[in-house]
């Protein structure tokens, strides 16, 4: 409450201190500075949407180009009540964060590529046990050490198939800071629902870059849906002693209880468990179980959208990009009015939205695809091609660590 309280009461106040002598205080009135605005970069949206989203626990090993977010939250921590913890390194960090996912918090951390990789094995753990669990992934150029204090999206397919073994899992690629502060509440809520480790995953360009934002976007916030989860305060649910953590659903969402709910005590078990989280090695368990946790890939399918559509319906040639590039493409196509382009921007990776094979071969009368990445491989467009067989030839690629200029990709314009 207290972090929703803050982000109402202060997200639209700007404080500018200004010596300007050739100004009378009747022409500064008329300037209304700050009225409209908000100059900010991606990753102070996505902590302000981690504040909006009620989190009441962000942990974080300092890895450029993430550390912003940390930084920020651990300033705000006596005005939001949120309890920012740094960790000895990555993997400490996301075992205390589904600790406290556990305890019934709201819980995220934040690294870049290389810290990730040290949570993997927690991460699958996260989808054995079903806890939810948000992940900020602020990409910078891999292998390795790469170019640490620069960009590229080169994580997106390691990020999906991240974890060993099959769970699901939610890939979310926000465009700008709106969407930062928007799809982050998303997140949360989505990990909530369903039980799952929700990504977001950015890039040093979008995380710090500074836009100008309107204000207005961040007097919406969303309802926090805190899913299947039953705590001490909830009296209308009851629990008997048989209670089953990991019943059998329709949905593969199964009810949760938080420490202190009488009856309602169960193991969080990391190996093959039965419907009350006890071990069970049974090749029929084994495939119940399996077929419970992957129904919720289709459940969240149903949620997710079709890719916005930026510039003219009608146009002769569609840039198809995510995350980031939005900016770079949407700048690009405002100096080729003249040549009718218009984008197809993902911000939803994983799952990949229903129907998106019949959007993107018969939708808006799109006659030819160009694939917009800034990576070496084209990895959202080898993904379209797993998914819905369609593959798209004609590329646009980007990896020397540098964002795209508009200029380069209208001049590639096949």
């Amino acid at each position: 409450k207290q972090g929703f309280d803050f982000i109402q009461k202060n997200s639209n106040k700007i404080t500018k201190k200004l010596e300007i002598k050739n100004l009378s205080q009747a022409e500064l009135r008329d300037q209304k500075l700050g009225n409209k605005n908000l100059l900010m970069t991606g990753n102070q949206a996505c902590a302000l949407g981690i504040i909006a989203s009620q989190c009441q626990m962000y942990v974080a090993y300092p890895m450029t180009p993430a550390t912003e977010i940390l930084h920020f939250l651990e300033a705000k921590q006596r005005q939001t009540g949120m309890i920012v913890h740094q960790p000895e390194d990555e993997i400490a960090g996301i075992h205390a964060a589904l600790g406290a996912s556990f305890a019934g918090a709201r819980a995220a951390v934040g690294t870049s590529g290389g810290g990730f990789a040290l949570m993997n094995e927690a991460l699958a753990l996260a989808g054995m046990v079903e806890l939810p669990l948000v992940i900020f992934e602020v990409q910078r150029p891999a292998p390795a050490t790469g170019n640490p204090t620069w960009t590229e999206q080169g994580d997106l397919l390691y990020v999906i198939n991240a974890g060993h073994g099959e769970f699901p899992k939610v890939v979310i690629a926000p465009g700008n800071p709106e969407e930062c502060f928007k799809l982050t509440q998303r997140a949360f809520n989505l990990a909530d629902k369903y039980q799952v480790p929700v990504i977001i995953l950015s890039d040093k360009f979008l995380g710090e870059s500074s836009y100008t934002v309107s204000r207005d976007v961040f007097d919406k916030i969303d309802k926090v849906d805190r899913g299947k989860v039953i705590s001490i305060n909830k009296k209308q649910l009851t629990i008997n002693k048989n209670y089953k953590r990991y019943k059998i659903e329709k949905d593969g969402v199964s009810w949760r209880t938080l420490p202190g709910v009488k009856n309602g005590e169960y193991i969080a078990n990391s190996d093959e468990h039965n419907e009350y989280g006890y071990s069970d090695e049974g090749s029929e368990n084994r495939k119940k179980m399996m077929d419970k946790r992957m129904q919720k890939l289709e459940e969240i399918r149903k949620e997710i959208p079709l890719p916005k559509v930026y510039g003219p319906q009608d146009a002769e040639a569609t840039l198809v990009c995510w995350g980031s590039q939005l900016g770079p493409a949407l700048d690009a196509i405002e100096s080729l009015k003249y040549k009718n382009v218009n984008i197809v921007h993902f911000s939803y990776l994983w799952p990949l939205p229903k129907n998106l094979s019949k959007f993107l071969s018969q939708g808006l009368g799109i006659k030819k695809l160009i694939l917009l990445e800034n990576n070496k491989t084209g990895q959202l467009g080898k993904l379209i091609r797993q998914e819905t067989g369609i593959e798209i030839k004609d590329k646009i690629l980007k990896y020397d660590s540098r964002p795209f200029w508009p200029e380069e990709i209208v001049s590639q314009l096949p």
